[in-house]
């Protein structure tokens, strides 16, 4: 049998998928336990710019190789406005999740990125389009999840909240990112993620010099650069050949499952123990984040007006 056969390209692209949802779920727990010591801007500067390196490095293998994708085509000048507003908003995220890791558990930083698409969600309405109904109901079990984290006790107080407001920022600046990567979906995906990270990497660098930070030290600097290059980078590739396999919904459902892996890793890795606040939160947005996958994978298909919202409340009108 070929390994060209739909059967063999769809596990290919399940085993990409699971790359990536490990590699990104990943970040969380590894920057809780080797970046809390590296100053915000720097963090934010290593890690753009190692995964844009890294991006960069693959996809120029790839021009050799001979394999180009034809459903994509290369940056425009006109992209650039759109491209400077996503890694802007990509370095503001980073340091304000690093700030709110210093505050808060990786179990709970790792739950909370559940409210990135949540987020994406009401910017997407926002913009005038539609969502299901189990979009909405995954949404707000995920909110009910954020509420019960903010019942989380050990013993934090008032930095504990402190930690879950710059983490739900730093989701917040990542769903326009999201906006903005959506808006220029027929760009390579390579390409594009690759000059956000140079250009949010560049950003990151003056503001951090800006700011008199001074640079990291050599051991951390190299850490950063593997989680960049492995977390963010690599998983990024995965994500890229795993839509080439599944495609846009099936691939952005996988990505629901990247929170718990980063809880499961702060557990597993950090000797975190989960508090009942935690448990309760953590079923409370699994359930969400399968009612966003199933509602994400329910626009590929035909949907009827009386199961959709919109930003005005109202059923829209079928032509």
């Amino acid at each position: 049998m070929s390994t060209d056969s739909p059967a063999a390209g769809r596990w290919q692209g399940i085993a990409y998928g699971i790359g990536m949802v490990v590699l990104f779920g990943l970040y969380m727990p590894a920057a809780k336990a080797w970046l809390q010591d590296v100053p915000p801007l720097w963090t934010s500067a290593v890690l753009y710019g190692s995964a844009g390196v890294t991006l960069a490095l693959v996809q120029s293998a790839r021009r050799l190789a001979g394999w180009q994708s034809a459903e994509h085509g290369p940056l425009r000048r006109e992209d650039l406005p759109t491209l400077l507003l996503g890694a802007l908003c990509g370095c503001t995220a980073s340091p304000l999740l690093l700030l709110g890791l210093g505050h808060v558990s990786g179990t709970v930083g790792a739950l909370l990125g559940n409210l990135e698409g949540v987020f994406t969600l009401l910017i997407a309405v926002l913009l005038g389009e539609t969502l299901n109904r189990r979009e909405v109901t995954g949404a707000a079990f995920i909110l009910a999840g954020g509420v019960a984290l903010s019942f989380n006790s050990q013993g934090g107080g008032a930095t504990e909240w402190i930690g879950i407001v710059a983490i739900a920022a730093s989701c917040l600046a990542w769903a326009v990112d999201n906006m903005t990567t959506l808006r220029l979906s027929g760009r390579d995906p390579l390409s594009l993620m690759a000059s956000k990270g140079f250009v949010a990497g560049t950003l990151s660098a003056c503001a951090a010099l800006g700011a008199g930070q001074a640079p990291p030290q050599a051991a951390s600097l190299v850490a950063a650069a593997a989680i960049g290059a492995g977390c963010w980078a690599a998983s990024m590739v995965c994500f890229a050949m795993a839509m080439r396999h599944l495609g846009a919904a099936r691939v952005g459902s996988m990505l629901a499952l990247a929170p718990f892996v980063g809880a499961l890793g702060s557990i597993v890795g950090l000797g975190e123990r989960p508090t009942a606040a935690i448990l309760v939160a953590g079923v409370l947005m699994a359930v969400g984040a399968y009612w966003l996958a199933v509602g994400h994978l329910a626009h590929s298909a035909p949907q009827s007006a009386s199961d959709k919202v919109t930003s005005s409340g109202k059923k829209p009108i079928s032509a």
